[in-house]
C-alpha cells in the first residue's frame, strides 16, 4: 500500500475502541484532529504531515520539529506490533499553547523507556520523545490496547502574522512588543576563527535538534554560499578570533542564507567541529597568543554527527554528610 492509499482511508475504518480512546471527537474540528492508518511504515511520513499541517494551521509552527519527530517515534512503535486492525493518531488542543500527541494501536505491550548503549541501533526512541517532550508523556492501558500520549507546549505570548496588517495590529495590542522575521529552512550554526590578517576559516554544521536555544543534535555541513555570506559578515564588524555565527539556509528565497546572530566566542557545539577534523581549539590559542593560525589544520569532514543528553539529577536541598 502506498502513502497515497493510506491518505484515503476512511475515519469509519477505525475501531470504535480506539475512537474513542483518543478522546477527540468531543472536541471542536479547530482544537482536535485524529486520522485512522494502517500498520505499515508508510503510515510513518503520512503521520508526519498530518501533525506538521494541523499544528501551522494552529498557528504553532514552532512546535512543528518536536511535534514530529515524537509521533515518528510513537508510531513506529506502533508499527512493529504487526497488530491487524488499524491504529489511530490523534493530535489536541486542550489550551491555546498546548497540544497533546496521541497514538492508540491494538497491543496490550506497554512501553518502556530503556537506556541504550553506545553500539545499540535501536532503543532510543522513549528516551528521546522523553526529552522532548520534557517528561510529559504517558502510556493508558485499555482492554483492547493502549494509547500513548506525549505534550508540547508553545511559547508564551508568540504569534505569527501572515500579513502586515496583523502584525499591526498585535503591535497595538502588545506591550513593548519585538518583531522579527520569520525565516523557514535549514538552521545552521558555523565556528569560525579568523586571524589577525583577517582569513576566516568557517565550520558549518546544521542543527537538527535544537532544546531551549541549544543545539542538542548537529552535523557537519559543506554550503559555499553559506560560508560566503558567513566569512563576508565577520569581515563587515572586523571580527578577530572564535566567532559563533547563526542563520538558515531557505528554499526558494532570496537571499537564500539569512544571518540571524553573531556571537564573538566559541559556540556550544564546538566539539563537533574538533570531531569531524578541524583543530579550532588550539589554531584559536595560537591566535590567542599571537602566533600564526595553521588554517589548513580548519578543513573538517561534512556528514559528521554529535548528539548531546543534559540531565538534572536533582534540584532538591539535602544534607551532605561530614559538612559543617
Amino acid at each position: 500500500m502506498s502513502e497515497a492509499d493510506i491518505l484515503e482511508v476512511p475515519m469509519q475504518h477505525a475501531s470504535t475502541e480506539s475512537r474513542a480512546t483518543l478522546d477527540t471527537n468531543s472536541m471542536s474540528a479547530s482544537t482536535a484532529a485524529e486520522l485512522p492508518l494502517p500498520y505499515l511504515p508508510e503510515s510513518v511520513a503520512v503521520t508526519r504531515r498530518f501533525v506538521a499541517a494541523k499544528l501551522r494551521e494552529w498557528g504553532l509552527d514552532e512546535l512543528v520539529d518536536d511535534a514530529v519527530v515524537i509521533v515518528s517515534e510513537l508510531v513506529t512503535n506502533s508499527v512493529e506490533t504487526c497488530c491487524q486492525t488499524h491504529m489511530l493518531v490523534g493530535i489536541r488542543r486542550p489550551t491555546d499553547r498546548i497540544v497533546r500527541l496521541l497514538a492508540g494501536d491494538g497491543s496490550r505491550s506497554m512501553p518502556v523507556m530503556v537506556q541504550a548503549g553506545p553500539d545499540a541501533t535501536s532503543g532510543r526512541g522513549l528516551a528521546l520523545v522523553h526529552r522532548l517532550a520534557h517528561g510529559r508523556w504517558g502510556v493508558t492501558p485499555l482492554p483492547f490496547g493502549k494509547v500513548v500520549h506525549a505534550d508540547l507546549q508553545g511559547s508564551k505570548n508568540v504569534h505569527f502574522c501572515r500579513t502586515r496588517e496583523q502584525a499591526r495590529v498585535l503591535c497595538e495590542l502588545a506591550p513593548s512588543p519585538i518583531v522579527q522575521q520569520r525565516a523557514r529552512g535549514v538552521e545552521f550554526t558555523t565556528d569560525c576563527l579568523t586571524d589577525h590578517n583577517g582569513r576566516t576559516s568557517a565550520i558549518l554544521r546544521r542543527r537538527l535538534m535544537v532544546q531551549a536555544g541549544m543545539s542538542m543534535v548537529a552535523v557537519t555541513i559543506d554550503d559555499p554560499e553559506a560560508t560566503k555570506r558567513v566569512t563576508e559578515a565577520i569581515r563587515a564588524i572586523r571580527a578577530v578570533g572564535p566567532v559563533d555565527v547563526q542563520g538558515f539556509i531557505t528554499e526558494g528565497a532570496d537571499p537564500r542564507v539569512v544571518l540571524t546572530e553573531i556571537n564573538s566566542r566559541l559556540a556550544a557545539g564546538f566539539l563537533l567541529a574538533e570531531e569531524a577534523g578541524a583543530d579550532l581549539v588550539r589554531q584559536a590559542m595560537n591566535g590567542l597568543f599571537r602566533q600564526p593560525v595553521d588554517h589548513r589544520r580548519l578543513t573538517y569532514r561534512s556528514g559528521t554527527f554529535l548528539t548531546k543528553y543534559v540531565a538534572v539529577m536533582s534540584t532538591e536541598p539535602r544534607a551532605i554528610p561530614g559538612a559543617l
